[in-house]
């Protein structure tokens, strides 16, 4: 058989978009091309028949659209420009059996288009971007992908103003772009059409663009704009899987090849879906034919068939094909790790690094950087971006982490770093990073001063200006002051003043105080000539010295509190303290003074010798003196901790003392202060921040010194010190040995070790990677080991508690950064929870605030193999790290104290009330009240009265006084005792009423109970009172007694009441359920009198005291939590509880009030009541 088959060629035609094609050339040549079809099955049986050559009409122009067949059986084909819809959909035709569906009447050709598009329909193409029209409306991040419509009804600007991605987002700075790419968060560049004098110049927070004149505008946000949206087609096309491509630019789908199948084919709707199709095929370099997903078909002929495109084809086939074209979800960074960033400076080594945690969920495809960094330290921008160079990454832990280098400026400022976790660069989709404080030098003070400049438009030119210039701004007002100055905010501008806020920086290495007053007398030289307006001039770094209170405040870092430089305590021997608050931007300024000198304190000589010692030099007497005095008195007050804190620094700052005495000074002051109760030190850490200062104190110490040999190590009862260098001494860790009964001690473990190396009986131990040690290549490294076998100087609310030793591990080469993860071992028994990886994150120098467990760059490895109790964590910074486990007594958080205080409140004064209730009834009816019954159940509700109010007036803090505080503490003791003894009381009578049913009560029933309920107390808190010296203010301002006085004197007494009050509920409540107690009336009724008696016996016996007797066994924090919860509103209800059962339904009281206010009602309002005997 014979075919032939007429090829047309195309010699020229156009294929610019948007444009009319001028003429189209066409040549025509018949190759006859002879082939011998085999029927023996080598090919198909049917005959392929070409479609007649066809031309259509383009709408109502000249246009000409070509229709021809290249042969495919079943071919799809477009025309020559491609005929299109008006919304941009295909106009096709099918070529069957040399036969085109639909015939060329039916043909209708709209418009044409070019025949490869690589933006979608709507958009329009730049070599390396997609624009978008969106329609006119207000700014915003009007190009993300969720407020798009799918449909763009518009391809061109109507009103010639567009708006553009810049935005002033500080007040009276410049426009900056918010759009994610290369210049993101730089100021805008090119040249307003607009000067400072333009109305509303500042209100305008917007730019617009006119879209032929190529001029920029400030605009209100608010106004109606067309949006000019640029798609990268790179960073666009990134966000899909490898060798995928956008569907469409806005619903976030791809078009990928898939060689298995899909639950959604993708669909040639339009030429750009063609183009990017067959460019996806093209680029695996094959010749494979793919399914495509089908609309509605020409005719019932093609129902049964698939559609398939190849790199140069389209068609109906019915053929078996390998692969798919899909369409699919573009790519999405994970989601089951949250990124997050870190921003670390090293004051050592002046270095700022980020770290980036899970930085696979960052978006960071098709541009270089995708981390942007900022600081506001520059001297003539308010924003300035900075440089992020990439140091290095670990993956070998199960939270990966990138660090990064931030370049600084001069001097010091804040520092702040922006991500994102998709190319929408709206806000859900930024991690930020921590601000930071960070500098390159340090060498002077800084200051904060607000100044309002006059005739500013003189120094420089308002008329012609399109932002402020500060440079001139400077130079002109402040010029002269020789030191750095810097502008940081702008509160107003009104072309006659600026009202700003300025740091100056010094150069000199004078003390703050002179700095101060230089800084002050320049200034005030300008205010003297009428230049400028001095609101304020602060350190931006601490509070100055003042006399206050009549009182002496000495020089205080901001954030933290200080005493006076006099020696003054309050009556509850607490120090008087002052707060220097603020933040670095606008100045540190001094809080008002908390507490006044008592003239009739009591100071402890300790506390006189250790305020001596800061007043004289250091000697090595005075430290073993110190040292000695705290070993020997572990029940130091607040004050005496603060003041050895204090000869700590002394100690660290004297230039006259050797390294090695400072580093024995150190251990030594450190180990005993860890032996003061844990109360006080966690007291002076919430007064004055003084535990997270010794452990920076004992840090700081370490890492300055030199020491000669290559290994050195201390240790104490309560704390071990370990230095050495691995690349000399050949030390690749530390591990810390306790056998049953014995001290610890510590062994090194050589370079190469592994934690199988380790031995039983090993708290801690801790292993140098090699990566670490040969980072520096070769360099000397210095490795600190601090461990603190106690962690009292590491108390936070968090419920969770450290599970043995802390550890601090220390490398100054690297500051805050590793290159390789440290693994620690912890030695834990009886794991019944999630184990905690954590490390102890505190306020330095630049930032103050109070130390909590983070765990931040701590990852829970797992248990070492051949022994159960060893847990390893892998941390990527240095610091103080510990392993956390559920604690016993956790507190639980202040939100939970809060509502509880408030449920505690809510029940105290339903208990009053009720209280009150019964108190009237007993006053008004004189023979309910004379029942001995009716005179122990009085008794019983003055004890909850009493207990009641005594409670509420520790929240008034009315008894800090230490005379107040132990009577105060004698009488809750008292009282506490007392309510306890009567609900004994109480459950005796029960239990005779109901178990005993037959026994008669003791005479002189009422007299015994009176004896004991107000008898018993006065011995335990005699005893008490008489073995401990005082009734110590504890938290909450409880004034309780401590130690094993608290246990003997409250505990044990009231445990043993709950346990005996406890027996007689259950066997009281098995013996009225029981057919033992005789009963009358129906099955119902009787069932409901139980259920009441059982009601009243739980509250009244004290039932509920057992939930906070198992909060406090139970490590399951959540259960914990509601136990409480159902302890403090089941516990404080007793009087109201008592009023409802002896009052409301009792009938003998609830008929004599009927009666009572039957007959004081005036007659002329009487009513006739019909009361039932019953009882």
């Amino acid at each position: 058989m014979f075919v032939v088959i007429e090829v047309v060629v195309e010699m020229s035609f156009c294929r610019e978009l948007h444009r009319e094609c001028e003429q189209w050339s066409l040549v025509k040549t018949s190759v006859f091309f002879v082939i011998l079809l085999l029927q023996n099955g080598y090919c198909n049986k049917d005959e392929y028949q070409v479609c007649k050559f066809e031309v259509s009409n383009v709408g109502t122009t000249s246009q000409k659209a070509f229709w021809n067949s290249s042969g495919i059986q079943n071919e799809i084909v477009i025309s020559r420009p491609a005929c299109i819809q008006q919304n941009g959909t295909l106009i096709t035709r099918i070529c069957k059996n040399g036969k085109w569906i639909p015939d060329i009447a039916k043909t209708v050709c709209p418009q044409v288009t070019g025949m490869r598009r690589t933006c979608p329909p709507k958009f329009q193409e730049t070599p390396t971007s997609c624009l978008f029209i969106a329609p006119a409306q207000t700014w915003g991040h009007i190009c993300n992908s969720k407020t798009l419509d799918t449909e763009p009804n518009q391809t061109s600007i109507k009103d010639d103003l567009v708006w553009i991605p810049y935005k002033r987002l500080r007040p009276y700075g410049p426009f900056e772009s918010v759009a994610f790419g290369d210049k993101y968060g730089t100021p805008f560049d090119k040249h307003i059409s607009a000067t400072l004098s333009h109305p509303n110049f500042f209100d305008k927070n917007c730019l617009v663009a006119n879209s032929v004149s190529k001029e920029y505008y400030p605009e209100f946000c608010n106004n109606t704009h067309g949006y000019v949206c640029d798609f990268s087609k790179e960073l666009t096309n990134s966000k899909c899987p490898k060798n995928c491509i956008s569907a469409d630019y806005i619903s976030g789908s791809c078009y990928c090849k898939f060689e298995h199948d899909c639950p959604n084919l993708a669909r040639v709707d339009n030429i750009y879906d063609l183009t990017v199709l067959q460019d996806i095929i093209r680029h695996d370099d094959d010749d494979d034919v793919c399914y495509v997903g089908k609309g509605s078909d020409p005719d019932k002929s093609f129902a049964g068939l698939m559609q398939s495109i190849s790199k140069n084809s389209w068609s109906y086939t019915d053929e078996n094909l390998t692969c798919n074209m899909c369409l699919t979800t573009r790519y999405k960074s994970p989601t089951r790790h949250e990124s997050q960033m870190v921003l670390a400076f090293d004051e050592a080594t002046s270095g700022l690094c980020l770290t980036v945690y899970h930085p696979e969920s960052l978006f960071n495809k098709g541009l270089d950087q995708t981390i942007y960094c900022f600081t506001d330290a520059d001297a003539y921008e308010l924003k300035k971006r900075k440089k992020v160079s990439f140091l290095f990454a670990n993956r070998d832990t199960t939270e990966p982490y990138n660090v990064y280098e931030v370049d600084l400026e001069e001097y010091i400022g804040f520092y702040w770093c922006e991500g994102f976790t998709d190319m929408d660069d709206n806000d859900e989709n930024k991690v930020n990073s921590n601000r930071v404080l960070a500098y390159k030098t340090k060498t002077g003070s800084e200051f904060a001063a607000r100044l309002v400049i006059k005739s500013i438009c003189i120094l420089f030119p308002c008329d012609i200006a399109y932002e402020i210039d500060f440079r001139a701004i400077l130079r002109k007002s402040v010029g002269d002051f020789r030191q750095e100055v810097r502008v940081m905010e702008i509160y107003s501008f009104n072309f006659e003043t600026i009202d700003i806020l300025l740091h100056v920086t010094t150069k000199d290495t004078n003390n703050v105080m002179e700095n101060y007053k230089y800084v002050c007398d320049q200034i005030k030289q300008k205010e003297e000539k009428n230049e400028l307006t001095i609101n304020y001039i602060r350190s931006s770094e601490y509070c100055l010295p003042e006399k206050s209170a009549g009182l002496d405040w000495p020089l205080t870092p901001m954030g933290q509190g200080a005493v006076p430089e006099q020696l003054c305590l309050q009556h509850n021997s607490l120090p008087v303290v002052r707060y220097c608050r603020g933040n670095f931007l606008t100045g540190a300024t001094w809080q008002d003074v908390i507490g006044s000198c008592a003239s009739n304190a009591a100071i402890p000589e300790s506390t006189k010798y250790f305020y001596g010692a800061l007043n004289k030099s250091v000697s090595d007497e005075t430290i073993t003196n110190i040292t000695n005095i705290i070993r020997n008195n572990h029940d130091l007050p607040v004050i005496s901790i603060y003041y050895a804190a204090k000869f700590l620094d002394k100690i660290y700052s004297q230039t006259n003392t050797t390294i090695r005495n400072s580093i024995n000074s150190t251990i030594d002051l450190t180990d005993s202060i860890l032996d003061v109760q844990k109360e006080k030190l966690v007291s002076s850490q919430e007064l004055l921040n003084v535990t997270d200062d010794l452990i920076d104190l004992v840090e700081n110490i370490l890492t300055s010194t030199t020491i000669e040999d290559d290994h050195l190590i201390l240790q104490r009862n309560n704390v071990i010190i370990h230095v050495t260098n691995p690349v000399l001494s050949g030390v690749g860790g530390v591990v810390v040995y306790q056998p049953s009964g014995e001290a610890p001690y510590v062994e090194d473990l050589p370079r190469n070790s592994t934690f199988l190396d380790v031995k039983p009986n090993a708290l801690i131990a801790l292993l140098i990677p090699e990566e670490i040690i040969h980072y520096r290549n070769g360099s000397n490294i210095t490795l600190l080991v601090t461990v603190y076998f106690k962690d009292a100087f590491f108390e936070s609310s968090y419920t969770k508690k450290p599970s043995g030793p802390v550890i601090s591990v220390t490398i100054p080469e690297f500051g805050g950064y590793l290159p390789a993860p440290i693994p620690i071992l912890f030695d834990v028994t009886n794991f019944t929870d999630t184990p905690e990886c954590v490390f102890w994150d505190y306020g330095k120098k630049t930032v103050r605030k109070k130390g909590h467990w983070s765990r931040l760059g701590g990852t829970y490895v797992g248990q070492l193999s051949n022994i159960s109790t060893y847990h390893i964590c892998m941390y990527s910074h240095l610091t103080h790290f510990s392993l956390l486990r559920e604690s016993l007594g956790a507190d639980i958080t202040e939100t939970n104290y809060i509502i509880l205080d408030t449920i505690t409140i809510i029940g105290d004064v339903m208990s009053a009330l009720g209280v009150s209730g019964i108190f009237v009834t007993a006053m008004m009816f004189k023979k309910w009240r004379k029942k001995p019954g009716t005179t122990i159940l009085l008794h019983l509700s003055v004890s909850i009265f009493l207990e009641t109010i005594l409670m509420q007036l520790t929240d008034l803090n009315m008894f800090s006084l230490p005379d107040a505080c132990s009577v105060f503490g004698i009488f809750i003791h008292y009282m506490v005792i007392s309510k306890f003894c009567w609900m004994l009381v109480y459950s005796f009578l029960q239990y005779m009423r109901f178990v005993k049913v037959l026994s008669i009560l003791p005479d002189n029933i009422v007299l015994k109970s009176t004896i004991f309920g107000w008898g018993f107390a006065i011995i335990p808190v005699s005893i008490t009172n008489i073995c401990s010296a005082t009734y110590t203010m504890r938290k909450h301002n409880y004034c309780y007694p401590e130690g094993i006085y608290l246990y003997l004197g409250i505990g044990l007494p009231v445990i043993l009441i709950i346990s005996i009050n406890t027996f007689v509920f259950f066997t009281v409540m098995r013996e009225v359920t029981s057919n033992s107690v005789e009963s009358h009336g129906s099955k119902e009724n009787v069932q409901k009198l139980q259920i009441q008696l059982g009601f009243l016996l739980f509250f009244v016996l004290g039932i509920p005291w057992i939930f906070w007797v198992f909060a406090n066994l139970i490590y399951i924090q959540w259960l914990k939590v509601i136990l409480i919860y159902i302890f403090s509103i089941t516990s404080n209800i007793q009087g109201f509880i008592l009023f409802l059962f002896y009052v409301v339904f009792n009938s003998e009281t609830r008929l004599a009030w009927q009666k009572y206010f039957i007959h004081t009602r005036p007659k002329s309002f009487s009513i006739s009541t019909k009361t039932s005997s019953r009882s």
